[in-house]
């Protein structure tokens, strides 16, 4: 199973009443230890517990395609 979940902080919790972007909240995720969906996918692929179509097909993102064919799901 992968999955994205994290405890609100003040730090986000400021983020979402102050209307933040997408690219900043994903910053503040990532800066207060988040892990990414898309990078639980690329481990899984890289262990071998699921594929890159897979994966594709469930999240159905350009930007995962992107990291998934540049050699990071290898």
């Amino acid at each position: 199973m992968l999955l994205e979940a994290m405890v609100l902080n003040e730090e986000m919790r400021r983020a979402i009443l102050n209307r933040a972007d997408r690219t900043t909240l994903e910053e503040i995720f990532i800066n207060n230890g988040g892990i990414t969906l898309v990078c639980h996918a690329i481990a899984a692929v890289k262990a071998g517990q699921t594929t890159r179509e897979e994966v594709l097909r469930v999240l159905g993102s350009a930007d995962c395609a992107t990291v998934l064919y540049n050699n990071q799901g290898d």
